[in-house]
């Protein structure tokens, strides 16, 4: 069994404020729809920029940058033959500064409001986090996306954005319920059997922890989906043990 301490092994985290302007925008994305989808291109490298500066939040890594903020313009396009729901660019500019375009597929829209808030706070997460820049690809995000998941989710920059998502979900319903210590013990019972167990076999024996890995009333697809991603990370002893002890730190 891993053995958890509190060591430095913490998720990036995207102030609440910033994560609540999500909310709007969703609304925006719905109530024009059609606009949008007609002033769009059908491609993520020109989108069309609808609105500037929407989010504007101060840098967690400003000593480490340039920027002592980070601003985000919101760009759209409409590809119904692409799978993807958005994507973060980050280009350099001349002068050393970033332009941060969050770009949305239309196509793609998540039925669930708290789907899109997933993703928002995904992609910021990549704005915030220095890795991105240092690993600034020419290719455009929409096409550098490993055809690997095994590989996609286990990349650094990745990984960040996974473990925070999932983590702040499960923290979230965890602060709501009583007999949060039980809860706790059998999350770290299952999540310790899925190195070595299947999903399949663990999400009809733990069935009554699904509602820790969904924000939505029907949590069993969630709970598949949140275990399948974490056994990407299972399978690798180091990026696992970062991975509990990142969720130890803000559930302890």
């Amino acid at each position: 069994m891993i053995k958890l301490i509190p060591i430095l092994e913490k998720i990036i985290k995207i102030p609440s404020s910033v994560l609540d302007k999500s909310k709007e925008l969703y609304d925006y994305i719905n109530q024009n729809m059609n606009e949008l989808i007609t002033k769009s291109p059908d491609n993520s490298s020109n989108p069309y920029i609808a609105l500037q500066d929407y989010f504007d939040f101060p840098n967690p890594y400003a000593k480490k940058s340039l920027e002592s903020y980070i601003i985000v313009d919101i760009g759209f396009y409409y590809n119904p033959s692409k799978t993807t729901i958005a994507a973060m660019s980050v280009k350099k500019m001349k002068g050393g500064d970033y332009l941060y375009t969050f770009i949305i597929n239309l196509a793609n829209i998540p039925e669930h409001y708290m789907d899109f808030r997933d993703t928002v706070e995904h992609e910021l997460i990549h704005a915030i986090d220095p890795k991105v820049k240092l690993q600034l690809n020419k290719n455009h995000p929409d096409e550098i996306i490993p055809s690997n998941f095994h590989d996609y989710i286990s990349s650094p920059k990745e990984f960040d954005t996974f473990t925070t998502t999932i983590i702040r979900t499960i923290k979230s319903n965890l602060d709501t319920i009583e007999y949060r210590d039980e809860y706790i013990r059998l999350l770290l019972k299952l999540l310790f059997e899925l190195k070595n167990k299947s999903v399949e076999e663990l999400t009809g024996k733990y069935r009554n922890l699904d509602f820790l890995f969904s924000r939505k009333q029907v949590s069993i697809i969630d709970f598949s989906d949140k275990l399948n991603q974490i056994k990407q990370w299972a399978t690798n002893d180091a990026l696992y043990k970062r991975f509990l002890q990142r969720l130890y730190n803000e559930i302890k």
